[in-house]
């Protein structure tokens, strides 16, 4: 007997059961988890209450065009009436407003736990895109300055997949090079071709997984601590060798306020007093730096290499998380 059939026959069964449950789960709109249910004919049917009292709505004053975004189980939608909003996209950054509704009988408790790394009952009353959307005019009309996108995820996105070729559109449209934000050690940083990566000495890592954290974590859910360590990095997304690429180590605070680092066989000394420090090392033509760390009191979170103008997309992915 062929068993393949029978692979076939209970892929088609599972899938017809999962499409009737949803079907019904929307109709019916009830929740049955703590968390919104998964909607597989969201792009087809229009969840009721999507555009009610659950979602927030931005909107633009009339004499400077008008901006609205609307967020739902099933809509993002980003719009403008008329032109002079692309004319004056700061008349629309400045001028929108917020009003949203808090979910009801949602449980977030789940997720406000002591090793979560973001506080979801905290939010602010001002929306980022249409900001957003304004540095982005600003950069391809050559203005002066610098828009970072950080990329969080899971496995799918370690050794720079997907956010290497978004990374390469964005910089390709807005301008912009340089890969980002690389951890001090990684899992694959064999495997990754966006940066040549390599480490010595003994590093110690905390993470938001660990046992027992007893310090600080950055963006990135880890910090790294090391007495005689050394990070070695290559640029590999700049095709251009004479593009200036900022060299930057990101690190938090250390007891004195000041640290010593070793650039390229060259030792300097720089200050540390915030709980998060960006270092610039080098801001030369360069796409290689070697650091050495002799601080074991110095939270190392990473390197970052990117532009002085342009756009930055950092990755930030976590083997495992949900």
């Amino acid at each position: 007997m062929n068993r393949n059939k029978r692979v076939a026959a209970f892929t088609l069964l599972a899938t017809f059961t999962y499409f009737i449950s949803s079907l019904w789960l929307t109709m019916s709109n009830t929740d049955v988890l703590a968390l919104n249910n998964i909607n597989l004919i969201a792009d087809i049917v229009k969840t009721p209450g999507a555009a009610g009292k659950n979602a927030p709505t931005v909107v633009g004053a009339p004499q400077s065009g008008h901006y609205s975004v609307q967020s739902g189980a099933d809509t993002s939608k980003l719009s403008a009436t008329d032109g002079t909003a692309r004319e004056h996209p700061d008349k629309v950054a400045n001028s929108v407003t917020l009003s949203a509704v808090a979910p009801e009988n949602k449980n977030f408790d789940n997720y406000r736990q002591s090793k979560a790394l973001i506080g979801f009952n905290k939010d602010t009353a001002k929306p980022a895109l249409p900001a957003l959307m304004h540095k982005l005019v600003d950069l391809k009309n050559g203005k002066h300055t610098k828009v970072r996108i950080a990329w969080f995820g899971d496995s799918m996105i370690e050794g720079d997949l997907l956010t290497k070729t978004f990374r390469k559109r964005m910089q390709q449209f807005f301008g912009g090079y340089g890969v980002g934000f690389v951890p001090a050690t990684s899992i694959t940083a064999p495997y990754r071709n966006t940066v040549v990566h390599q480490w010595k000495g003994e590093w110690k890592e905390e993470n938001f997984k660990s046992t027992d954290p007893k310090n600080l974590l950055y963006l990135s859910g880890h910090t790294f601590f090391t007495g005689n360590g050394q990070l070695i990095m290559t640029d590999k997304t700049v095709q251009d060798s004479m593009q200036v690429l900022e060299k930057c180590l990101l690190c938090g605070a250390t007891p004195c306020g000041t640290t010593d680092v070793t650039v390229n066989g060259r030792v300097r000394q720089y200050r540390t007093p915030k709980k998060i420090n960006r270092l610039v090392l080098d801001s030369g033509r360069t796409h290689f730096v070697d650091i050495g760390v002799r601080d074991d009191k110095l939270p190392v979170y990473g390197v970052s290499m990117e532009p002085e103008s342009g756009v930055v997309v950092d990755n930030f992915s976590f083997r495992g998380i949900t």
